[in-house]
């Protein structure tokens, strides 16, 4: 069973994940726009987005995994008697 202190540090991570994500966002968006003002060639874009698709997903997962750590702190823990009165 993980231990309670590890919940602050599973908020600190998650929340730095999701730092990352908006920032990728960001970047997203300015490779979107300097493609359309013709700034940027085409295959220059779509490489950078792919990589930072790729990546953003690398993340999502990653927060995912966090979120479902964090969740299995805050269940009880399930109790032998408890369990075999239940039965």
């Amino acid at each position: 069973r993980p231990l309670p202190t590890e919940k602050p540090d599973l908020e600190k991570e998650i929340s730095k994940i999701e730092e990352q994500i908006a920032k990728m966002q960001t970047r997203l968006d300015r490779y979107f726009e300097a493609f359309e003002m013709s700034a940027m060639k085409p295959e220059l874009c779509n490489q950078k987005v792919e990589d930072l698709t790729t990546r953003q997903g690398e993340l999502d997962a990653e927060k995912y995994e966090l979120e479902a750590r964090r969740e299995r702190l805050d269940m009880p823990a399930i109790d032998k008697e408890m369990l075999s009165s239940l039965l």
